[in-house]
């Protein structure tokens, strides 16, 4: 949780849900993570870097190979995020 923009928001706001869902003969459980995160500024954090790969590695039930070593790993690893450009329309 983290705290609202808006002054009339509620104080904390959630930026990640996860679903486990069991299902049946045997199967793995269905895991569905999301987070309101995503701007690509917002990948310049290196937690947000770790905790998207750790909810993706959750997702798809490999969270534990995710060790310490895995986590420094990545907290150290380099990201920069594309460049969006608007560009206006040009002509034939």
């Amino acid at each position: 949780m983290i705290d609202g923009e808006w002054t009339d928001a509620p104080k904390k706001q959630p930026i990640l849900w996860v679903r486990e869902k069991p299902r049946k003969q045997g199967l793995p459980s269905q895991r569905i993570a999301f987070t309101t995160l995503g701007h690509p500024t917002d990948f310049l954090d290196t937690e947000v870097q770790l905790l998207s790969v750790q909810m993706i590695a959750w997702a798809l039930g490999e969270d534990a190979r995710m060790d310490d070593a895995a986590r420094v790993k990545l907290r150290d690893a380099q990201y920069w995020p594309p460049e969006v450009y608007l560009a206006a329309p040009t002509e034939p």
